[in-house]
């Protein structure tokens, strides 16, 4: 028999609660540039003539997020994430830290009302980054010494989803712990694809 609380049995259901969640990430990724634009390295492959990698890899910035969320649904929870990264990306000469919004879905897989909980999660992201230091760079060696117009007019916006599971320990109606692998897809400058982990705790009321 599950644990009793004053007023009757313990409900971990995420059903008409509202929810508050301070989550920590980190991850790794690659860029794929469109029209063989500079994406943050350079290439000693002679092939490569403009001195440019055809794809970089990199590491995703260490990052916080904010959440609110409220359970529409038994199964489902809707969600509103604040993004703020904590460190520049300095490999493409960003000089300023990335923030950006991501609304989206927990669809719950294994009995919402469980301590342990089991679902997807899938989130729309923008992306808001300023990429000024990257339009003013001076060209590196073996690149031309004009820059593609596409690169001086490269947006501060980006666009994309992430999708992938969540973990989630509730052991208080009002508080639980989650785990979220994510795979993040940007695509509006280039092909961006991070794997990240995120590790939250969320407090829900009333």
């Amino acid at each position: 028999m599950g644990k009793k609380q004053r007023g009757g049995p313990k409900n971990l259901s995420h059903h008409r609660l509202g929810s508050l969640a301070v989550v920590a990430g980190w991850g790794y990724g690659l860029v794929i540039p469109y029209d063989d634009i500079f994406c943050g390295e350079y290439s000693s492959d002679e092939s490569d003539a403009d001195g440019r990698k055809s794809l970089c890899t990199h590491a995703a910035p260490w990052h916080m997020e904010f959440i609110a969320g409220y359970g529409v649904l038994r199964r489902m929870d809707i969600v509103l994430g604040v993004r703020v990264n904590l460190q520049k990306r300095d490999h493409i000469h960003l000089d300023k830290l990335g923030f950006g919004l991501a609304p989206g879905v927990r669809l719950w897989i294994t009995e919402p009302e469980k301590a342990f909980k089991v679902g997807a999660a899938i989130d729309i992201l923008w992306m808001r980054e300023s990429f000024k230091g990257y339009r003013d760079r001076t060209p590196g060696a073996g690149e031309s010494d004009v820059k593609d117009n596409i690169e001086n007019k490269m947006n501060d916006n980006d666009v994309g989803l992430r999708l992938g599971p969540i973990l989630q320990y509730d052991f208080h109606h009002n508080v639980g712990v989650f785990l979220n692998p994510w795979a993040r897809m940007t695509f509006l400058r280039w092909a961006e694809i991070s794997f990240e982990i995120q590790l939250g705790i969320q407090a829900r009321f009333p």
